[in-house]
């Protein structure tokens, strides 16, 4: 699970294996039973949160969209299948204004302010652009 707290700092909780679903920076194999910040957010000022499976999307007040966890089907949109275990910034989108975000099991989408939507991750139509394979970012 994921909370932006008033200050629009990130904690994360709950079960912590797969690739670094919670964004701590380790391979995390016990529960955290408790919130935990999330310190590589540290000084980001965060807006909205978006959990899937086993990744996770942050989205910051100046659009920017960060994402960790398993990669294994393209849902981080770092280019690549890895694990991500602390938030990395999606560099696709950069300068791309970002207004909402969520994430579904094994896919990420984003709309940017302009109404243009981006989807990336798992297809299986999922993404709702007519294609059976991983759609790559």
């Amino acid at each position: 699970s994921l909370v932006v707290s008033s200050a629009g700092d990130v904690y994360s909780f709950g079960p912590g294996s797969n690739c670094g679903k919670l964004g701590h920076g380790e391979f995390e194999d016990t529960n955290q039973l408790t919130p935990k910040v999330i310190e590589a957010l540290a000084g980001v000022k965060v807006r909205a949160v978006a959990a899937g499976l086993f990744h996770s999307l942050v989205l910051t007040e100046h659009g920017a969209v960060y994402s960790f966890g398993q990669g294994e089907f393209g849902q981080l949109g770092h280019g690549d299948e890895e694990c991500q275990y602390t938030p990395k910034a999606v560099e696709a989108l950069r300068g791309v204004k970002v207004s909402s975000i969520t994430a579904g099991s094994r896919t990420s989408l984003a709309v940017a302010v302009n109404g243009v939507a981006y989807g990336w991750g798992c297809e299986d139509a999922r993404l709702g652009l007519g294609l059976t394979e991983d759609a790559r970012l």
